[in-house]
């Protein structure tokens, strides 16, 4: 049997303790977005002008890029942790 990743509260055995999303998981998804909106300016922007489709297209493509980041950069042990302490912090 595998030895277990997580570290448990003293006080609550359920909530996973020094579970922390690491920093460059934010930097990869601003890094991923800038250059999605880079490449959508080069493709289409400079062709058709219309900035109401370049807002729509930066709305869409933030989470996108954030969960693309997260996806990459982030362990699943790390993100099943934190789901247990959002789960655990609602009841």
């Amino acid at each position: 049997m595998e030895k277990n990743p997580f570290t448990f509260s003293a006080s609550n055995k359920r909530v996973v303790v020094n579970n922390e999303r690491p920093s460059y998981v934010y930097y990869g998804a601003a890094l991923v977005f800038l250059a999605s909106l880079n490449f959508y300016n080069k493709r289409f922007f400079r062709k058709d002008g219309n900035m109401l489709n370049m807002v729509a297209f930066a709305a869409a493509s933030a989470p996108a890029s954030y969960s693309y980041s997260s996806f990459i950069l982030s362990s699943p042990e790390i993100e099943a942790g934190l789901i247990n302490n959002e789960r655990e912090s609602k009841h």
